[in-house]
């Protein structure tokens, strides 16, 4: 009787060995290189959060100034502000984001309606990388 294992035994370990290792990293491998999709998703959230932010802000300030000079549109004003403020060097520049831009209103349904008779309901949706938000502006007289 001998001691120790055989060549054949040996080669047969090994090619098993390998064939498992082989699955698991496939299986690490994957989970690893996709890890890093969630800190990304985080931090362009926190990015888009920023820009919502910066065009609330104007709204708030814009609506101050209102009080001051009943002449002004805020809602005219931040329209434009929106569609010039992912260019930078404007005034008010926000962030790189795309958006859509109109006036809405809401029939007795409670649904959105076409062609608004007034502009005092302003729909600002904006997109950001793989992210969108849509908001609603009003005039404060509403």
């Amino acid at each position: 009787m001998k001691n120790g294992f055989t060549l054949m035994e040996i080669i047969f370990s090994i090619l098993i060995v390998s064939f498992f290792a082989t699955i698991l990293v496939n299986l690490t491998d994957t989970n690893v290189k996709r890890s890093g999709e969630v800190l990304n998703m985080v931090q362009d959230g926190f990015s888009f959060t920023e820009i919502m932010e910066k065009i609330t802000a104007d709204y708030k300030k814009l609506l101050k100034n209102k009080k001051d000079d009943v002449s002004t549109k805020p809602l005219v004003t931040l329209k434009n502000y929106v569609e010039k403020g992912n260019v930078e060097g404007n005034t008010s520049y926000y962030g790189a984001y795309t958006f859509e831009t109109r006036y809405i209103f809401f029939d007795g349904n409670n649904k959105e309606a076409p062609d608004p008779p007034e502009d005092n309901t302003l729909k600002i949706k904006i997109f950001y990388k793989n992210q969108s938000v849509t908001a609603l502006f009003t005039d404060e007289n509403i």
